[in-house]
C-alpha cells in the first residue's frame, strides 16, 4: 500500500521485477536470419522482436515468441534482415506486453551468402557454425573494416609477456639455486 501526499492510499497486486536479455548471431547479412537468444523475460509470456535502424524505425516484420517456463526465448528464433537492407549498423528490440524492453546491436553485411555453402569469394554461412562471410579482401571486408586479422580470442601479446615473465621467474630460481649450491647451503 502507498500513500501520496495529499493522503490518498492506493493498494497494487503482485509486483514482478524481472530483468530480460537479447543476444543475436552479429554480423547477419541480407536475407539472413540471425539466430537471438534472450533469457529473463516473464514465463510463458509472449515477446516481440523487431528489427530498428539507427533511429529506431521498424525494419522488416516483428517476430513473436512465447518464453518458456523459464522465461526464455525458443531455442530456434531468428530475427529476418529482409532483402533491400541497406548493410550497417542495426538493433534488435525486444519488447512484451508489459513495457519491459531490450536492445542489442547488429551488424548487417551487404552479401547474401549460401546457407551451408563455401566460395572462392569467402562466403559462407551455416547452421551451427561461424558466419565465415566475407569478399576474400580483407581490407574490403565489411566485419573488419581495418584490415587486421581476425581477432580469434587469443591476447598474443599477453600470452608473450607472461612466457617470458616465466623464463625470467625460472633463469632466477636456478641461477639462486647454484649459489646456494656453491655457498654450502642445501642440498637436495
Amino acid at each position: 500500500m502507498g500513500t501520496d501526499e495529499n493522503g490518498a492510499e492506493a493498494t497494487t497486486g503482485i509486483i514482478k521485477v524481472y530483468a530480460p536479455a537479447l543476444e543475436v548471431e552479429t554480423p547477419v547479412e541480407v536475407g539472413q536470419c540471425a539466430a537471438t537468444t534472450g533469457s529473463g523475460w516473464l514465463p510463458n509470456s509472449e515477446v516481440t522482436l523487431q528489427l530498428t535502424d539507427a533511429e529506431g524505425n521498424p525494419v522488416g516484420d516483428p517476430v513473436v515468441v512465447t518464453t518458456d517456463a523459464e522465461g526464455n526465448l525458443p531455442a530456434d528464433t531468428c530475427v529476418t534482415v529482409p532483402e533491400g537492407t541497406e548493410p550497417g549498423d542495426y538493433a534488435v528490440v525486444g519488447t512484451d506486453e508489459n513495457g519491459a524492453e531490450v536492445s542489442t546491436p547488429v551488424t548487417v553485411g551487404a552479401g547474401s551468402g549460401g546457407s551451408g555453402g563455401s566460395g572462392d569469394d569467402g562466403s559462407a554461412s551455416g547452421i551451427g557454425g561461424g558466419n565465415g562471410s566475407g569478399s576474400g579482401n580483407p581490407i574490403d571486408d565489411p566485419w573488419n573494416s581495418n584490415g587486421d586479422l581476425a581477432h580469434t580470442g587469443v591476447d598474443v601479446p599477453s600470452l608473450l609477456s607472461l612466457a617470458l615473465l616465466l623464463i625470467v621467474a625460472g633463469g632466477l630460481t636456478f641461477a639462486f639455486d647454484g649459489r646456494r649450491r656453491k655457498r654450502g647451503g642445501a642440498h637436495l
